[in-house]
């Protein structure tokens, strides 16, 4: 089994466990032992339901700042790209490096034991509890919409879908007052925003006019500004549950299980897609 097909399996695991995209997205915010917060496709394969706390680690990370894994405990797992120099051929004498992903296995601090007053982990963990939400949805839609210029149009017919015109490049969503809440109708816009990076003149990952119904170039694409949405909602603090329904996170599954570079490509374009939104001048 490739990387690809571990991570895979790992996250349709964790979406049959959870449910909702939410549910796995917006739980925790892992981090590594270390401080470095866990960002894409991680943020998925660290879910677990079982673990309350948002710490986690390798092995040798663990032993490192004092503390030991318990006797049984199954690690899980975390993917991260890396380089590598292919070896000179007499069709290739000068390669270029490549990206592969590489697997790391980890371990979550309610699996491990550490003396008691552990200082560095108390400190750790003081400063997750002081952790502030980025920005204010509102905030995030506004500076973006602003700085990209993109028309925002308020549709009053409920029966209307929302969505992101390429061409024009324009976001249609109903008006507020029509959403079930505030975070209904952010979460709504995020998923448009995250299609809305995709244009030629910002991330370039589609064409104008390109991305057909039913094709899998849309269907990834769907995927990418769900997973951005999510991301976006959990930066912003929204608990948007209502667009999560069990059917909707099912009818997933079969595509990630037949296309297993979906769920990676889908989370790294999301993740660049977010800081695109959320960072100026992030490309």
């Amino acid at each position: 089994m490739n990387s690809y097909e571990q991570i895979t399996k790992q996250i349709i695991k964790n979406l049959e466990q959870a449910n909702t995209w939410v549910d796995m997205i917006n739980a925790q915010n892992p981090i590594n032992i270390t401080g470095r917060p866990y960002n894409g496709i991680n943020i998925m394969l660290l879910f677990n339901s079982e673990h309350k706390s948002r710490i986690w680690g390798t092995f040798n990370q663990i032993i490192k700042h004092g503390g030991k894994i318990k006797k049984g405990q199954k690690s899980s797992i975390v993917g991260f790209w890396s380089k590598y120099q292919p070896k000179p051929t007499k069709e290739d004498k000068k390669p270029k490096e490549l990206w592969y992903l590489k697997i790391y296995r980890v371990f979550n601090v309610d699996q491990c034991e550490f003396i008691e007053g552990n200082e560095y982990l108390e400190h750790l963990q003081g400063k997750l509890n002081e952790d502030p939400i980025s920005a204010l949805p509102s905030e995030v839609i506004s500076d973006y919409l602003s700085r990209e210029d993109i028309t925002l149009q308020t549709n009053k017919k409920p029966q209307t879908l929302p969505f992101y015109s390429p061409k024009k490049d324009l976001i249609s969503i109903t008006q507020r007052s029509l959403y079930k809440s505030n975070d209904e109708y952010y979460m709504t816009l995020f998923h448009e925003l995250t299609h809305s990076t995709g244009h030629p003149k910002r991330l370039n990952r589609f064409e104008v006019g390109s991305s057909k119904f039913g094709t899998q170039e849309y269907s990834l694409e769907e995927l990418v500004a769900e997973i951005g949405a999510n991301f976006l909602s959990a930066e912003t603090g929204l608990n948007p549950d209502f667009l999560n329904s069990v059917g909707y996170i099912k009818h997933w599954i079969p595509s990630l299980k037949e296309h297993p570079r979906w769920i990676v490509s889908a989370a790294s374009k999301a993740e660049k897609a977010v800081a695109f939104i959320m960072v100026p001048n992030s490309r």
